[in-house]
């Protein structure tokens, strides 16, 4: 069904991949904070220390690093484990779809230039890799079977995943929001502060 909202949004951004189907307000709303945004720009799925409140997420907040605009929080479409290993405690997402949860995070704009400086950061493609998935919005109902109608879903968010892992990892317990300060171990930055 056509709206007035879904002709705007297909009219003016016709390469954006939201798909809006609620209201004109909604619309106008994703129109301007990412749309307008979004020429020579990539969207980027977080989940870890770089979200908010967490302590990597100075990296989007630098502006020598490039451009990042937050557009909303959401959680991946498909379910992925996510763990927590290592002797720092470090977040991985790992490339096993079907397992684990739906994991929570924030999506962000960002230009070419934060794209590259945050692959140096998180270590593509040794490290992590930087895949792509889709991200259902908070604001949206439910994605039912892949279809996009009375969602709000982004269709393509780059993200940074463990491509490579063990069986031990998979045998860790599966979160489905990372937060420094609620998940039970203590991350070895917050120890030395102590």
């Amino acid at each position: 069904m056509s709206t007035p909202a879904i002709d705007l949004h297909i009219q003016c951004c016709h390469i954006c991949p939201i798909t809006v189907a609620t209201n004109y307000s909604t619309a106008l709303r994703y129109h301007n904070t990412v749309c307008s945004f979004l020429d020579n720009m990539d969207l980027l799925f977080v989940y870890g220390t770089l979200k908010v409140s967490q302590p990597n997420h100075n990296q989007l907040e630098d502006k020598e690093n490039g451009k990042a605009e937050f557009v909303g929080k959401g959680r991946t479409v498909l379910q992925f484990p996510l763990v927590i290993r290592g002797k720092w405690n470090i977040p991985y997402l790992l490339n096993c779809p079907g397992r684990g949860h739906r994991v929570v995070g924030e999506v962000y704009c960002i230009d070419r230039t934060m794209l590259a400086t945050l692959d140096q950061f998180e270590g593509v493609p040794t490290h992590f890799q930087r895949l792509s998935v889709a991200v259902e919005m908070d604001d949206g109902p439910v994605l039912v079977e892949a279809t996009h109608q009375g969602t709000h879903h982004l269709d393509k968010c780059y993200i940074y995943m463990k491509d490579t892992f063990s069986e031990e990892d998979l045998a860790l317990p599966y979160l489905d929001n990372f937060d420094t300060n609620s998940n039970g171990r203590t991350p070895p930055w917050r120890e030395r502060q102590v």
